[in-house]
């Protein structure tokens, strides 16, 4: 059971990396004065490497929350077992 779960909670995040990706790098394409001072090939590596790393955030922080959360869903679920013994 819980790795049906854990797998549904990583396809998720997967999936939030890759809209948060999408989405950050269409903002930092269209901020162009951060990126002015390159050329345009490295100024392309320089989007896609910062677009990268904030979709890797996002998915490590999705995933950090969720073991959180199963963690105390688990933790309340042996604390009501006990109270009802």
């Amino acid at each position: 059971m819980e790795n049906i779960f854990m797998s549904d909670v990583m396809i998720t995040a997967l999936w939030i990396g890759g809209i948060i990706f999408i989405l950050t790098l269409g903002q930092f394409s269209i901020s162009d004065k951060v990126f002015s001072k390159f050329t345009k090939k490295k100024k392309l590596k320089l989007i896609i490497f910062c677009s990268l790393m904030v979709s890797c955030i996002s998915v490590v922080l999705t995933l950090g929350i969720s073991a959180i959360v199963i963690q105390s869903f688990e933790i309340y679920g042996i604390i009501g077992r006990e109270l009802l013994k």
